[in-house]
């Protein structure tokens, strides 16, 4: 495992028999440069803190050493679009987060590569249209929400693509 280079008045700090690798101020505040292993030696994560926060590029890998998270954080909180990955290297999920909260369209996929799950989220509540499906490309629901509550029909179909019922939401306000 390479050595790690530590911005100037830092550190480096070397726990778990050196799996776990970063960088610490005097005072005890990550700051620079972190990398975590596996310990069959694949790298699992690595990024940035400034000042004790995470900032920056943030990136995470299974074992076998496909990725499996990528994003960006921002002052410790998530920040922007994050994708994440199946053991596979086949998308599982992505979205935007705005300020450590989910926000825009959001998106997930069954292993196969079907979509599973489309919607959008406003300030981490789901919000508008949201649609759902079997993992044989069927429509399964299809309805909308109103800051993370259901409302107005929603529809429901089964496998095999025939709608099955059809519910309701009142307003929750």
């Amino acid at each position: 495992m390479p050595e790690l280079e530590c911005p100037e008045n830092t550190s480096p700090i070397v726990i778990h028999g050196g799996l776990e690798r970063w960088c610490e101020s005097r005072s005890g505040i990550k700051h620079g440069y972190w990398v975590s292993w596996h310990p069959n030696n694949q790298r699992k994560s690595v990024g940035y803190y400034q000042f004790g926060k995470r900032h920056g590029p943030y990136r995470e890998w299974f074992d076998n050493g496909t990725l499996k998270t990528k994003g960006k954080y921002d002052n410790g909180l998530r920040q922007g679009e994050w994708d994440y990955y199946y053991f596979t290297t086949q998308m599982w999920s992505q979205g935007a987060f705005l300020e450590g909260e989910e926000h825009g369209l959001w998106r997930t996929w069954y292993p196969n590569g079907r979509s599973q799950s489309e919607g959008g989220y406003i300030e981490g509540a789901e919000f508008g249209r949201w649609t759902t499906w079997y993992p044989n490309g069927k429509r399964s629901s299809e309805g909308d929400y109103e800051d993370g509550f259901p409302i107005g029909e929603w529809q429901y179909w089964d496998d095999a693509g025939r709608r099955i019922s059809k519910e309701e939401f009142e307003d929750q306000y």
